[in-house]
Parts: structure tokens; sequence; C-alpha cells
């Protein structure tokens, strides 16, 4: 995919050529939490958008009882609320390392009990109860995107990148 691309051609631009600018500006295929750190840690600020991003903008998305971003959190006692009203508690921590080596940690909370549930169906596939995997970290990058494309600056930056690139890219496809 696209995001393995991503911090190799950095490198390469800032080796080769120039220094990178205050804004990297690029489409959702390098929309990923490894690459927002990468950016964030070069004191940098990506104007990055990831792959649900649009999706997660619609109505239909944002009333979906069964997207957990949907979903009621109690902070104080650690749990989500499933559509069903049930509580959904936080069990254990998960450190996973993807093929490229990069480390995530992911919160995993479980419904209390989905056996008999009216809503199963469309809520989850599993043969268990539901399980949540919660990257706050991702969680968190995602709020901070969500926040820089909204500002009037920053999204002019943005948008511009449609403007500029995927012409670019459309000739290429049509006349190669």
């Amino acid at each position: 995919t696209d995001t393995r691309t991503f911090i190799p051609f950095l490198n390469n631009i800032e080796e080769r050529y120039f220094k990178l600018p205050k804004y990297i500006v690029a489409d959702a295929g390098y929309g990923s939490e490894q690459n927002y750190s990468e950016v964030l840690h070069r004191n940098r600020t990506p104007l990055i958008t990831y792959n649900t991003y649009r999706k997660e903008k619609k109505k239909k998305y944002k009333e979906n009882l069964f997207y957990v971003s949907n979903w009621d959190y109690d902070s104080d006692n650690d749990f989500f609320t499933c559509p069903n009203g049930k509580k959904v508690p936080f069990q254990y921590l998960s450190n996973r390392t993807d093929k490229a080596g990069f480390k995530r940690t992911f919160r995993v909370y479980e419904c209390e009990d989905c056996s008999g549930c009216p809503l199963r169906v469309h809520c989850t596939k599993a043969k268990g109860n539901r399980k949540i995997f919660y990257n706050a970290h991702w969680e968190q990058q995602k709020a901070y995107i969500r926040e820089q494309l909204s500002k009037e600056e920053t999204g002019e930056i943005y948008g511009k990148r449609k403007i500029d690139v995927e012409p670019v890219f459309g000739f290429l496809k049509a006349n190669l």
C-alpha cells in the first residue's frame, strides 16, 4: 500500500532535494498512525486524510448506532454502552507489531453479554461477545487531522492538492 512508501519518500526528499515544508499534504492512501507520527516528529503538520475521513463526515455514518464512535463512553468507569444498553467494559491491553515493525497499543473492551441480543446481527459477526479494539493514539491523531482540515487556512492548502495534483495523475493514466 501507499502507507509504506511515505516515510522513505520524505527521507529521499530531505536528503536529496530540499527541507520539508511546514505542511505535508497527501491523500488518504498515506493516512496512517505511523505516517502521522513521523510527520509530527519532524515538527511538520500533516494534512493527510485517513481512509474513513470522508465517510465519517456523512450523516448516515453519524447516525449509525453500531459504529463504536457513536456509542456513549463513561470515562470514569472506562466502559462503552452498546445500542442495546449493555456495558462494554475494558478488559486488557493488546500490543501489536505490524510487518514493518510499527507497534500499536489497543485497549480491548468486551460486551458483558451478547447472547440473545435482538441487535446482534447488526452489531457483530463474532461467535462470542462483541469486542472493541480501541487505539487511543490513533483516535487522537484522527481528531487532530479533522481539526486541521476544518481550519480555513489548512483546509484551503489541502484543497489545492485536488486541483494541483489529481489532474496530473488523470492525464498520466489516460495517456499511458
